[in-house]
């Protein structure tokens, strides 16, 4: 498997742009992902940049319905508007950020452009392609007083049914899309080792979530995530300088950084 990541908070080169966002291609044999969109265009002029065709995929997978995840697909729907896109019934929802100061709209920017769009809508664990599953899991996530639902004047906390997550196991490697995990690690990974019969996973891939955290809270993940069968972590986007510390200083196996531009093999 060849992973590109084409949109990321920060680039790994100058010839690359970036974004508060994530989107990634993955081609295994003659199967191509996009696995989210980042937030705007800039996902493609990454994929130019490194040759990488993105009219002809076999599928998209939306991870959940946020601005920096999902805000790129008018410009996937324009390349090649055909294209099945994988996605919760519930990504389509009013969102919001919010703090002290204010409340911030922090879903799909343009929802009413899927309405004409090949979508395939995503409950349980199906497979989209030979070796490609995706899933949601069966718990709520945890609550987060800073993310909410609904309206201005009825909010409530966002739990994430419609966060999915992508399993691809092809030539006897493994590798996991997280998103943004917003579900976190600790659900996340049991469930795949165990529910979903993974012996190993040769690559995590994704945003952590671990910027509102403390020190303390990433430590004793850190200290689960030791007894885990991952081989290698690729994290970006919402994993936090804090978090990726610590996974560096606590774990033995392989931490790349996932910057916009970069390419590895699984």
């Amino acid at each position: 498997m060849l992973v590109s990541v084409l949109t990321d908070n920060r680039a790994r080169a100058k010839r690359f742009v970036c974004e508060h966002g994530l989107s990634l291609h993955v081609a295994a044999g003659h199967t191509n992902l996009l696995l989210d969109t980042g937030q705007s265009d800039k996902f493609l002029a990454n994929a130019n940049v490194l040759g990488i065709e993105l009219n002809r995929l076999t599928a998209c997978v939306l991870s959940h319905g946020h601005y920096d995840h999902g805000g790129g697909l008018a410009t996937l729907l324009s390349l090649a508007p055909d294209t099945p896109i994988f996605m919760h019934r519930q990504a389509v929802r009013s969102r919001f950020s919010r703090s002290s100061k204010m409340l911030k709209p922090n879903g799909l920017p343009r929802p009413e452009i899927l309405q004409n769009a090949n979508i395939r809508l995503v409950d349980t664990a199906m497979e989209i392609a030979e070796g490609v599953t995706v899933f949601a899991l069966p718990r709520p996530a945890p609550e987060n007083p800073a993310l909410v639902v609904g309206t201005a004047d009825d909010l409530r906390p966002d739990t994430f049914p419609d966060e999915i997550f992508t399993l691809i196991n092809h030539d006897g490697a493994t590798l996991l899309y997280g998103g943004c995990t917003h579900h976190g690690l600790s659900q996340l990974i049991p469930y795949v080792l165990d529910n979903l019969k993974v012996p190993h996973i040769d690559a995590f891939v994704g945003g952590l979530h671990l910027g509102a955290k403390t020190a303390d809270e990433i430590e004793a993940l850190a200290a689960e995530a030791e007894r885990w069968p991952v081989r290698r972590w690729v994290v970006n986007h919402c994993t936090g300088e804090l978090g990726l510390g610590i996974w560096r200083d606590r774990l033995d196996a392989q931490i790349v950084d996932g910057f916009a531009g970069s390419q590895f093999t699984v």
